[in-house]
């Protein structure tokens, strides 16, 4: 019996994303510091993303790609199915995982990526009252204009040059989440001028 065209659609989008989880791996164990916790974080989000693919999330630890990538990463498994909007969303984000681009567009994907998991968590909860009475679709513009940042990857450069751990695992421990807040909201008056 074959496939439904959607069926494939999500398998591709799986393999892409498991793809770039081993590229964010592999630029890790060569990388130190900040620039290694960054792709390992680059890392876990794809493999993350590969698993919100499946019909049933908690199921997709029985695949072996899964089984390979989670033993060097800690990804979070969503308890529901995504709604087809949100599966429809992730699969068009699987082809901006694809190496071929120039190093600024790798680096503004990667800027997306960060921010649509604890490290963009952080930064948004941090900046709450910059956007908070706005539109929810102008808050990276308004954070932007705070920082007088080009891009989100300039504002997420700023903050970890300015000695922030954005990419601490703060599953581990709630109050290294608030930590990480904390700091954001401390450095950004100085960040900012």
């Amino acid at each position: 019996m074959a496939r439904s065209e959607k069926a494939d659609s999500l398998h591709n989008a799986r393999r892409r994303f498991y793809r770039a989880s081993d590229r964010y791996l592999k630029k890790a164990q060569q990388a130190t510091g900040n620039e290694q916790k960054r792709y390992m974080q680059l890392a876990n989000t794809s493999l993350e993303k590969a698993i919100a693919l499946y019909d049933d999330p908690t199921k997709a630890q029985n695949n072996s790609e899964v089984k390979r990538l989670s033993r060097q990463l800690n990804p979070r498994v969503r308890k529901k199915k995504l709604s087809e909007r949100e599966q429809k969303s992730l699969v068009s984000q699987s082809f901006r995982t694809k190496e071929r681009k120039s190093k600024e567009e790798r680096r503004q994907d990667e800027a997306a990526i960060l921010m649509s998991s604890d490290v963009g968590n952080s930064i948004y909860a941090a900046m709450s009252d910059i956007w908070q009475d706005e539109p929810y679709a102008n808050r990276d513009d308004l954070i932007l204009d705070y920082f007088g940042a080009d891009s989100m990857a300039d504002v997420i450069e700023m903050l970890v040059d300015s000695g922030i751990d954005l990419y601490a695992d703060e599953d581990l421990e709630y109050w290294r989440y608030e930590e990480k807040r904390t700091a954001i909201e401390l450095a950004r008056e100085d960040l900012a001028a």
